[in-house]
């Protein structure tokens, strides 16, 4: 089942994240340099808009911070006894039936928003089996091996539609450059996937795909 939280980043407790970090680091000096990085705020049109909760997503210091403050989450599903794997917000509970998975993700909701005064988030949370479901752009097939989701597999594929579209009136070196480091920067990350067929029937697709926008293209 996947446990996903709604706006994770927008909505963690300052108090609970410094009280947890004043557990393990003592340094009044170092306590007060990291809290002021979740208040800062941010630049709205150039206002700065004070914020009594969440840390800034994207920033250096936030994916650090959130497994500090999801650490707890961790502890207690170690304490039941589950199976799981957590990137940042995103939570993959593995259990034996669709009655166990439905039983653990109420009991999870329940204690995350009592403990750390979060909310799941309905849309993308659910249980299913392990080849319906995906975590962080990949999924478990039915033989147990690591691969691209479908739904990796299309966005890879509308990114081409945006980068090779007849409409665009640009260079040869204004395809390149954005196709190369999109290539590149997918490949890179996917290619820890065991079964790479999907991958590989991609590059069929990409050339018919290229050429057909090539040959459509007026001469110049």
């Amino acid at each position: 089942m996947d446990i996903d939280i709604a706006k994770f980043f927008d909505h963690v407790n300052h108090d609970i994240l410094m009280h947890r970090i004043a557990q393990v680091i003592r340094d009044k000096t170092v306590l007060r340099l990291i809290g002021r990085y979740p208040r800062a705020g941010v630049l709205t049109d150039g206002v700065v808009e004070r914020r009594a909760e969440g840390t800034p997503q994207g920033g250096p210091l936030s994916p650090l911070l959130a497994n500090i403050y999801l650490n707890a989450l961790d502890r207690e599903l170690d304490r039941r006894g589950l199976r799981f794997c957590r990137y940042a917000d995103d939570c993959n509970i593995y259990v034996g039936s669709e009655a166990a998975a439905k039983r653990v993700l109420k009991g999870i909701r329940v204690w995350t928003g009592k403990h750390l005064r979060l909310k799941g988030n309905e849309a993308k949370s659910g249980a299913g089996r392990p080849w319906e479901r995906k975590f962080l752009g990949f999924r478990l097939n039915r033989q147990g091996q690591v691969e691209v989701a479908p739904e990796s597999v299309e966005r890879f594929k509308q990114k081409v539609r945006e980068i090779w579209c007849g409409n665009r009136s640009v260079t040869s070196r204004q395809l390149r450059d954005p196709w190369r480091r999109q290539v590149l920067g997918w490949w890179g990350y996917y290619r820890l996937a065991e079964r790479r067929r999907a991958i590989f029937l991609l590059e069929g697709w990409v050339r018919r795909h290229i050429r057909a926008v090539l040959l459509a293209a007026p001469a110049q």
